[in-house]
């Protein structure tokens, strides 16, 4: 794209599943057209691009960029404090049959 048509690097996003595939994309077009141009592509997994947009464009849509990403293993605590504390504010506010049901 960049070589046959014409394409500015800044346009590109390059997305892959893994982070090796990703490394693997980069060194190949790097021997095709040069770091420089490559420095420019968005490139990266589905991960890191969505995350790297986020953090750009997040406070369109009321997200502070300064969030934090869970992997499996904090989802499950994070579930747990969260249910925890809602459990205590419920308490709080005399909701028995409410806390019971959790």
């Amino acid at each position: 794209m960049i070589v046959h048509h014409g394409i500015e690097p800044s346009s590109i996003c390059a997305v892959t599943f893994t982070n090796k595939a990703a490394n693997e994309m980069r060194a190949r077009l790097i021997k095709l057209v040069g770091k420089e141009k490559v420095d420019k592509v968005k490139m990266g997994t589905f991960h890191s691009i969505c995350a790297l947009f986020l953090r750009k464009y997040g406070r369109v849509v009321d997200l502070d960029g300064n969030f934090t990403i869970c992997d499996s293993d904090e989802r499950y605590v994070v579930e747990a404090s969260t249910t925890v504390l809602c459990q205590s504010l419920l308490q709080q506010a005399n909701c028995v049959e409410i806390v019971e049901a959790l």
